[in-house]
């Protein structure tokens, strides 16, 4: 399994460079769209967007790179469950906000 890359500033090199896909780092998608920092990504802090930032980053880093939830958590500083609990309001949020919605859209098929 392929680690995740933690400089917001790396792309992937992996199976999407072996098919000629380039794609920006999750971290670097979801800071940009969000406006914030890794450390406040990482922070723990309860606001919303910053909640909203880290649902946007596991569900994405779930889809994309097919990494456990442990490491998520490892990288956003959380527990595994708190990942749990960020996927399943990643997914409530798609169905009833259409701004988190379309920062989805944004981060979900941006190529570099």
């Amino acid at each position: 399994m392929e680690s995740i890359r933690t400089d917001p500033e790396d792309t992937h090199t992996g199976w999407e460079a072996q098919k000629g896909i380039k794609t920006k780092n999750p971290l670097k998608q979801a800071m940009d769209t969000f406006g914030i920092t890794l450390e406040e990504l990482r922070s723990g802090s309860r606001k919303q967007h910053l909640v909203d930032a880290r649902s946007l980053v596991a569900a994405m880093l779930m889809q994309q790179r097919f990494t456990r939830q442990q490491d998520v958590a490892e990288l956003l500083g959380i527990s595994q469950a708190d990942v749990s609990h960020l996927l399943v309001r990643h997914k409530d949020l798609l169905q009833v906000d259409p701004k988190y919605q379309r920062k989805w859209e944004r981060v979900s098929n941006l190529k570099s």
